[in-house]
């Protein structure tokens, strides 16, 4: 699949400040405040917005550290949220912790949303396989991602 890569002008104009939309909802936990119903398509974040996120999602520094998820978000300046097909997702990647995978379906099931998850440019997940296994064992078939910028 092409990606539809806008101008550098047209990605600034749209740029959000990410760091303010987590911190206007820091009463909330994360998956309730940045979610796929509260992200606009098409809208680009930076990449240190992106990396405070990923950061937040993890319970642990050790479980952000594990997979090198900082430099893999670093690869990129720039992110724009996409709707995916799940079906171009490389799910298997990684190792899968089922138990984890069953807390988030139960989870997204229960508030009818869940936090993005991050791709690279070509697709493979950066931050979000248990997440976007959980939306795959729950049938659905597109995914809100914040895919990286070449």
């Amino acid at each position: 699949m092409c990606l539809n890569l806008r101008n550098k002008k047209e990605t600034k104009n749209n740029m959000k400040n990410f760091n303010t939309f987590v911190n206007e909802n820091t009463n909330k936990s994360i998956n309730k405040s940045i979610t796929n119903k509260n992200v606009n398509i098409g809208d680009t974040y930076h990449e240190h917005d992106i990396y405070s996120y990923s950061q937040k999602m993890h319970h642990t520094y050790d479980d952000f550290i594990d997979g090198d998820l900082g430099e893999r978000i670093e690869q990129y300046s720039e992110y724009v949220v996409k709707s995916i097909s799940i079906y171009e997702i490389e799910i298997d990647e990684f190792m899968i912790d089922e138990g984890l995978v069953d807390e988030y379906k139960e989870e997204f099931q229960r508030l009818n949303t869940y936090p993005p998850i991050i791709l690279n440019s070509d697709y493979s997940i950066i931050d979000g396989t248990h997440r976007v296994n959980a939306l795959n064992d729950l049938g659905i078939e597109n995914v809100i991602a914040f895919v990286g910028i070449l």
